[in-house]
């Protein structure tokens, strides 16, 4: 303890401890998990450079890149199909689904969204 005469000796701060890798890593996937989903692929690595290119040429990261090529693709798409071929691709959707579990519950997508 400091002598409240002593006043040479400066203050000893307390610094909260430093959160690991490990819980920032942890408390980040808590805070996206409802929100994204992850998704991991093997790719060519010509189709990596190929995105990468696309990426710089537009001023975005991989994920915007990505998640831009395939929306653009999606709406193109959907604005050449009948609602018929989409209930279609929803029973399909629905089936994958039932095969591979809960995860993909989440990414339900309604008829609307199309």
């Amino acid at each position: 303890m400091k002598d409240v005469n002593d006043t040479a000796t400066a203050e000893l701060e307390i610094k909260p401890v430093s959160k690991t890798n490990a819980q920032r890593q942890r408390e980040y996937r808590e805070r996206n998990r409802s929100q994204t989903a992850r998704v991991d692929v093997r790719l060519d690595w010509e189709v990596v450079y190929n995105l990468d290119a696309l990426a710089v040429a537009h001023g975005l990261t991989q994920k915007a890149m990505l998640e831009r090529l395939i929306n653009d693709t999606h709406e193109a798409w959907r604005n050449t199909v009948t609602d018929e071929e989409i209930e279609s691709v929803n029973e399909k959707l629905e089936q994958v689904r039932k095969v591979k579990g809960s995860r993909k519950e989440k990414l339900a997508i309604h008829h609307s969204d199309f």
